[in-house]
């Protein structure tokens, strides 16, 4: 007997071939989303109450005389209401190697480290962006991991998200961030000019494991020119080990940004301007400063001392109302 899922709307019906009807539904593990219920003849209905994702496994068993049992592994991702459900992007990271004709690894020396394609793997289905160094004759080479989007692919609008968790070191910073090519570029049009969006940053100067911020910066970054707005706030569970989704909705009305599926932080287009740009993605690790910052460095790769930034998925849901 086998299971299959159809969905429709804020009802779904669960699909059974082969055994005995009538069929009766469970939850084996996990937990539905928050207003979702499964009636025990196989309906998944309700309106969920809050954005986020989450994996439930479901048993059914059928009515014959010696009850046959099967098991259906069913992911949910619910988004903010006005994005279409077909994603623009959808990036796993289940394969061994970084999808070229997406990615571009953004090599040179930034700050106190130098980006390079070594603190860049991919395995278990996720990306690692790692912070680590070499010492030669003395001297303390640090090495960070960093990829971005611009030559392949850009957006405008919709529900951006991303399943991340980090380990923390002192005086790294760790980032997954939006960003416009031409920033700052007209300055009397900020919105087509576009801006930097921190959707996930632990900065360096951040002391607290559990700390994270939420960033806008736009009309580039000369001092005194340049503009920012933060909310810099803590999650309780950030260090635990497991995947936080950090998302996105921007929209011409301005931006809402989620943290597992709750609203931290809303801004208009009246604080912020909307950035009606084409963006890219950006994943990276960073050393800014030299604050915190070990005078030995962060170890050889794949050491415990590494700081690193780990990514799930990358996923963008287009604006319904997107022109």
């Amino acid at each position: 007997m086998s299971a299959s899922v159809s969905s429709s709307l804020n009802t779904t019906t669960l699909q059974v071939s082969g055994g005995t009807a009538p069929y009766t539904w469970t939850v084996q593990s996990g937990t539905l989303p928050a207003g979702i219920i499964l009636s025990s003849g196989g309906v998944l209905s309700g309106t969920p109450t809050a954005v986020g994702g989450s994996t439930i496994t479901l048993s059914v068993h059928d009515a014959s005389g010696t009850p046959l049992t099967a098991t259906e592994q069913i992911s949910f991702d619910i988004i903010p209401t006005g994005f279409t459900t077909k994603m623009a992007l959808d990036e796993e990271f289940n394969e061994s190697t970084l999808n070229a004709a997406l990615w571009h690894y953004r090599p040179g020396v930034r700050d106190l480290c130098t980006q390079d394609a070594s603190g860049v793997t991919l395995s278990n289905g996720y990306l690692r962006l790692s912070t680590y160094s070499s010492t030669s004759n003395d001297v303390v080479t640090n090495y960070c991991g960093a990829i971005d989007t611009s030559t392949d692919f850009t957006y405008t609008y919709g529900y951006w998200e991303a399943a991340v968790r980090f380990q923390y070191q002192s005086g790294g910073q760790c980032a997954w961030w939006i960003q416009s090519p031409t920033n700052g570029q007209d300055l009397n049009n900020p919105q087509a000019s576009g801006m930097e969006m921190d959707v996930f940053e632990h900065t360096s100067t951040n002391l607290n494991p559990l700390g994270y911020d939420n960033a806008l910066h736009w009309d580039g970054y000369t001092a005194g020119i340049g503009q920012s707005a933060a909310n810099r706030a803590a999650l309780p569970n950030l260090d635990d080990g497991n995947f936080h989704i950090f998302g996105v909705a921007w929209t011409p009305a301005g931006y809402t940004f989620y943290v597992d599926g709750q609203v931290v932080w809303t801004v208009s287009s009246s604080q912020a301007p909307a950035s009606s740009a084409p963006e890219y993605v950006i994943l990276d690790t960073e050393l800014p400063s030299p604050g915190g910052v070990p005078t030995a460095g962060y170890g050889a790769f794949g050491s415990s001392s590494n700081q690193y930034l780990d990514v799930d998925y990358v996923r963008i849901y287009p604006y319904a109302a997107a022109p």
